[in-house]
C-alpha cells in the first residue's frame, strides 16, 4: 500500500501512523502510531486518511485515547506479523474517536489507511529529523538521488547531505518546496524543486 501523501506549501503534512482497525458504530479507529509521532497525533484537531485507492478523507478529531500501560505491556509480548513489523516496529496503538459528521460507511473504509496530519509552522524547523539518516532519496519522478548520511543546522533550517552513487554528495535544505514528502515507514524522502536550492559536492563529508 502507498502510505504517503505529497506535501504542499499550503499544507505541510507528515504521516503519523496507519489505521489498524475500525469501529464504525462508535466512529472509532485504532491507529498504529509511528515512533516519535504519538504526541503530534494527540494534539491534532484534524486527521487526513489516505485510502488504498489514493482518495483522501479529512476527519475532525473528537478524542484521542492513549493506550494503557497494561495494553502496551500485553502487545509487547505478542509476536508481530511481517506486515506490521515492516510498517510499524516500535510504536503504540492509540484510539481516535472522530467527531460527529463522519459516516459509518466512511469509517468502515478507513481500515489500513495512512494517517496524516498538518505539521504547521513548527514542522519547518524540525523537518529534518535524526531518524532520516539512512533514508533513501528520490526526485519527483522516482529517480534515485542517493542516501541521507548526515544533516546540519544552519540557524534558519536544517540541511540534509545525500551521498550520491558516484561518490559525490548533494546538500539540500530541508524546506518547502525542496522536501515534497517523507515516508517514515518506507524510509524514503522525495524531493520536489530542489535544483535552485541544492549544492553538489565532489565528495561526501562522512
Amino acid at each position: 500500500m502507498n502510505v504517503t501523501l505529497p506535501a504542499t506549501m499550503a499544507e505541510r503534512r507528515m504521516q503519523v501512523g496507519y489505521v489498524r482497525s475500525v469501529n464504525p458504530a462508535r466512529r472509532q479507529m485504532r491507529i498504529a502510531v509511528l515512533p516519535g509521532c504519538a504526541e503530534r497525533l494527540a494534539e491534532a484537531p484534524w486527521i487526513f486518511l489516505v485510502l488504498d485507492d489514493g482518495s483522501e478523507m479529512r476527519c475532525r478529531v473528537e478524542t484521542v485515547i492513549r493506550p494503557s500501560r497494561s495494553q502496551v505491556a500485553a502487545r509487547s509480548q505478542v509476536k508481530l506479523g511481517n506486515e506490521l513489523r515492516k510498517r510499524h516496529s516500535a510504536g503504540d496503538e492509540w484510539t481516535v474517536v472522530l467527531a460527529a459528521g463522519v459516516t459509518r460507511d466512511n469509517v468502515s473504509r478507513a481500515r489500513n489507511a495512512s494517517v496524516m496530519i498538518n505539521c504547521g509552522a513548527v514542522c519547518e524547523q524540525e523537518r529534518a529529523a535524526p531518524e532520516w539518516i539512512g533514508f533513501r532519496v528520490v526526485d519527483s519522478a522516482g529517480v534515485s538521488l542517493g542516501t541521507i548520511v548526515n544533516m546540519y543546522w544552519t540557524g534558519a533550517n536544517s540541511v540534509i547531505e545525500i551521498a550520491r552513487g558516484g561518490g559525490g554528495a548533494l546538500l539540500a535544505p530541508a524546506i518547502d518546496p525542496v522536501i515534497a514528502r517523507v515516508d517514515a515507514a518506507e524510509k524514503l524522502v522525495v524531493l520536489g524543486d530542489y535544483a535552485p536550492y541544492s549544492v553538489e559536492e565532489r565528495k561526501a563529508r562522512r
